[in-house]
């Protein structure tokens, strides 16, 4: 059961600007997976009659070309199998698109495409859009961790009362710079770094 402070969390969360780009997963409204709207059929097998919950990431994305091809594959290289990954491209002008099409025959991956309305209303749209028992946002220019929805779903599926969990984040700038060191726009480079 759902607390009307959960409620309100998510009330607060979905359709602002997510907690500062930290990496936010939460326990939707509606935790029965009968009501989704879709779910891959790659995925729904796996999940079937196991001890493991399926999780929707959602990432909304605008002209993010620089970025949006190692924030994909961070998601899909994650250690936790039992995720989707939606990604809805809202008005792009530069080579979103063609790039986020890439993945669209990815058995975990949706891809949607709509005219620019904003991140609050593509949010809200991708989390009434997912199949998943929970919703960890994902910002397009993000590189998501190893061991992130791994870690968090283990622990939302052990704390029923806790409604939203997030992590710290390591701020990366252009051209990727961590605490005083610079970074190849690689995945792999950094996450030898930061496991370092």
């Amino acid at each position: 059961m759902v607390s009307k402070k959960q409620i309100k969390r998510f009330k607060a969360t979905v359709g602002l600007k997510i907690m500062d780009n930290r990496s936010l997963m939460l326990r939707p409204l509606s935790l029965n997976m009968k009501d989704s709207v879709y779910m891959h059929e790659a995925v729904a097998p796996k999940i079937a009659g196991l001890k493991n919950a399926l999780v929707s990431v959602l990432m909304a994305a605008r002209n993010v070309e620089s970025y949006i091809r190692e924030s994909i594959e961070s998601v899909l290289k994650q250690n936790y199998p039992y995720f989707e990954l939606l990604i809805m491209e809202d008005g792009s002008s530069d080579k979103t698109w063609q790039i986020i099409q890439e993945y669209r025959h990815s058995p975990r991956v949706r891809v949607f495409r709509r005219k620019h309305r904003g991140i609050a209303t593509t949010r809200n749209e991708l989390v009434r859009l997912s199949a998943g028992e929970f919703i960890a946002m994902h910002d397009s220019d993000n590189i998501m961790l190893q061991g992130k929805l791994k870690t968090q779903t283990r622990y939302l599926m052990k704390n029923k009362d806790v409604g939203v969990v997030f992590g710290n984040c390591l701020v990366l700038d252009d051209p990727f710079f961590l605490r005083g060191h610079t970074l190849s726009k690689t995945y792999s480079q950094i996450m030898r770094h930061v496991s370092a």
